[in-house]
């Protein structure tokens, strides 16, 4: 099992106060979809509410026009 870290560098959705929410329901599905491609996710709650951490997020500069994404 690998442990997933609770920081804000790896935190992937914005907070979710309730679990009985649909942006609760929508962070659980993330997680799966993490989950079928291999990749190490978790929901964890914090004092800002629940939110989605994976494994593998870097950092882009969205201004960096020398990115390798294609639109």
């Amino acid at each position: 099992m690998v442990q997933v870290a609770i920081t804000e560098d790896n935190r992937f959705s914005t907070f979710v106060k309730s679990k009985k929410s649909e942006a609760y329901r929508d962070l659980e599905m993330w997680q799966k979809w993490f989950a079928a491609r291999g990749i190490p996710s978790v929901i964890a709650s914090t004092s800002s509410g629940y939110a989605l951490y994976r494994e593998g997020l870097i950092e882009i500069d969205i201004h960096d026009e020398r990115s390798s994404v294609a639109a």
